[in-house]
């Protein structure tokens, strides 16, 4: 039986194929912002018990649009930063972000795909709460949300007149999003509309490219045959 060995620089080309590929792999997954809202301050914020049928506790937030990854695939999260407003506040204050896929009935948001658990939030003007290691992966459009908690507008002692809110930015400077708001009402979702006025909130989000299947597969390729024909010459 004849044995084909290929020669070194044969096996020479395939590693440094696996090395190159896995380089543009590495530099496609660089950091990017892929949404920023922090530019234009409408100079409001929108507190959820404004909403209709709404109180401190309701969940509510934006959908947004961040188009396909360079490399084909869809964008890991990996940093998510929004601003707040707090006045009076007493000290157990709380802020859940939440992320979604708009995979339920109709488009709304369905799956759950991050929930930060309650974040520690304090009275702030524009305070700014930063989401690191999210490390999620999100389709083009995504809806994320965000629902206080410890807020009280009546009472007695220190949690009298506590007021929460999200800031109103817009328009976007990087990424799109939908100028409504999605609502969570008892567990059932719908749009609200401010008549005109801006609805998209204060919010940037880092991410890398997902890896697709493809790169994934291309690298193992070239490194196998490399490693098969570094055997081959050596049996």
């Amino acid at each position: 039986m004849t044995t084909i060995k290929p020669n070194l620089s044969q096996v020479v080309v395939a590693l440094v194929g696996a090395l190159a590929l896995s380089a543009t792999v590495a530099q496609a997954q660089q950091t990017a912002v892929i949404y920023n809202n922090t530019s234009n301050n409408s100079g409001a914020y929108l507190s959820p018990n404004t909403l209709i049928g709404g109180s401190w506790t309701t969940e509510y937030g934006n959908q947004l649009n961040l188009g396909i990854a360079p490399n084909g695939g869809s964008w890991q999260i990996t940093d998510f930063k929004l601003q707040y407003f707090l006045k009076s506040g007493s000290g157990d204050e709380t802020l859940d972000l939440r992320v979604y896929a708009n995979d339920g009935t109709g488009g709304t948001p369905g799956s759950l795909l991050y929930n930060s658990t309650s974040v520690p939030i304090i009275s702030a003007n524009s305070g700014v709460v930063d989401v690191s290691g999210v490390n999620v992966s999100v389709p083009s459009s995504f809806t994320w949300t965000v629902s206080f908690g410890g807020v009280h507008s009546s009472g007695t002692g220190a949690e009298t007149n506590e007021v929460a809110g999200l800031w109103l930015y817009g328009p976007p400077t990087t990424g799109s999003a939908f100028n409504d708001v999605w609502v969570n009402n008892n567990g059932t979702w719908g749009l609200q509309n401010l008549g005109g006025g801006t609805t998209t909130f204060a919010a940037q989000i880092t991410a890398v490219p997902e890896p697709t299947v493809l790169q994934f597969g291309m690298v193992a390729g070239l490194a196998g045959l490399g490693m098969l024909g570094l055997r081959r010459r050596t049996a």
